[in-house]
Formats: C-alpha cells, structure tokens, sequence
C-alpha cells in the first residue's frame, strides 16, 4: 500500500473532466488498489517461481538440512525472475530493451526482499519443526 500511495502522490494533476477545468488530485483509490494488486500478483508468481526452484533443487533435503544461505539465493533468485522475463519477452518482442538505473534498484530491492523473506520462512518453518518434535 505504501507504494500505491507513493505512486498516488507522485501522479501529476491533471484535468480530467474537461478542457479549462481546474486541475485535480487523481483519485487515490484506483491508483493505490492497482497498485496492491500488481503487488500481489507478482508476490504470487515469485512465491510459484521459488516453491518450483525448491522442489526441483532440494527435494531430497529436509527443512533442517537445508542451508539458510542457499535457501536465501532461492528466494532472491525467485524474486528477480519474473522482472527477468518481462525483459527477456521485450527485448524477444521489439528487439530493443532499456536498463535504466530505477530498474536496477528494482532488481537489487526484489532481490534483497526475496532473500530476507525465504530465509525469515526457512527459520519459522525449523521453529515449527521443533514444536511438533517436541
């Protein structure tokens, strides 16, 4: 929500009733819930790309042999692959693709959140490992 907000306050005024109108603040709503929303699909599609990465790579290892780090390379990896392939598909559709600088900051922030997020879930699924052990 924090980002629909941003995006919210950083839309121009604008007149969007008609010509010689006074311009007005966008509706928030809109802006903000499309936002929440983009954010939840792509939370959706990492969470498949890192369940899928999982299984195909440590589906021999139980959840207290796993390695936090690897386990966090997963995560960022899987949060970085669906910007990674909507570069891909653009630069395969127009032949031209244009890494700026914000997009790179994306990458670095999705990786780093992907990281943080896996490894936070690696240590509450071993701490829920040792309640049912226990």
């Amino acid at each position: 929500m924090a980002f629909g907000v941003r995006r919210w306050l950083l839309t121009p005024w604008g007149d969007f009733l008609a010509e010689g109108a006074t311009p007005q603040r966008p509706p928030a709503f809109p802006i903000i819930s499309n936002t929440v929303l983009l954010s939840l699909i792509w939370g959706a599609l990492v969470g498949v790309v890192f369940a899928i990465a999982l299984l195909g790579a440590e589906r021999r290892r139980t959840i207290q042999e796993l390695s936090g780090v690897r386990f966090a390379l997963w995560g960022a990896l899987s949060a970085v692959a669906p910007p990674v392939a909507i570069l891909i598909t653009e630069a395969v559709r127009s032949g031209h693709v244009f890494i700026d600088w914000s997009f790179i900051l994306i990458m670095l922030i999705a990786a780093g959140w992907g990281g943080a997020c896996a490894a936070g879930m690696l240590q509450l699924g071993r701490g829920q490992s040792h309640d049912v052990a226990a």
